[in-house]
């Protein structure tokens, strides 16, 4: 009874840390859309200018990673993984901007400053590699995804550190997984024209 009451509470615990991930991500970029709109620019942080610019994506880096760390204090290891896909959701689809939001890459970079730093280098330098070798933006995030995925699934099968005293877990590459995916999803969105949100 006990141990049902518990995983019970842990699942609850979960939930609500993906939630108020999501609602963090989603707050962010209700801000950031008006901002662009007053601006006469609905493309988003492009058009203001390069220190406006750098400093929106920093914000969302920011964002990313409070929105983890908020959802580890919330519900631990699992609650900071679910905080991190909720955040990049959030980001990606704000219910404030009619789930039109921006391309994630900041917001997720954030997410794993929290959940994954020990992969970051393996990751930043194969993105760098490809960016030298190709100077393609859609090949770069295929890239930066991909080895994030693969990277943090190999963590967890060797058990190795994922930082900040966490070991690597199922739920890491859960996480990594679809974080990932929903940022190639919206870069491809974005690129195409699908969408019309903001940058970020």
């Amino acid at each position: 009874m006990f141990r049902a009451f518990a995983f019970l509470f842990k699942a609850y615990r979960t939930w609500v840390a993906g939630v108020a991930g999501y609602l963090i991500g989603s707050w962010m970029v209700r801000h950031s859309a008006r901002r662009a709109s007053a601006s006469g620019n609905g493309a988003g942080p492009d058009g203001v200018g390069r220190p406006l610019s750098a400093a929106f994506v920093a914000g969302e880096v920011v964002k990313g990673a409070a929105g983890a760390r908020a959802g580890h204090i919330i519900g631990g290891d699992a609650g900071g993984y679910a905080a991190a896909i909720g955040v990049v959701a959030g980001q990606c689809f704000p219910a404030f901007a009619d789930f039109r939001g921006g391309k994630s890459i900041g917001t997720a970079a954030g997410t794993a400053l929290v959940c994954f730093p020990a992969g970051l280098p393996v990751v930043g330098g194969l993105a760098a590699l490809a960016w030298a070798k190709l100077r393609r933006p859609d090949t770069v995030v295929a890239v930066a995804g991909g080895a994030f995925a693969l990277a943090s699934a190999l963590w967890w099968l060797a058990g190795l550190p994922a930082g900040r005293g966490r070991k690597a877990s199922g739920g890491l590459a859960v996480y990594a997984l679809v974080s990932s995916a929903l940022v190639a999803w919206q870069w491809l969105a974005q690129e195409r024209g699908n969408t019309g949100g903001v940058e970020g």
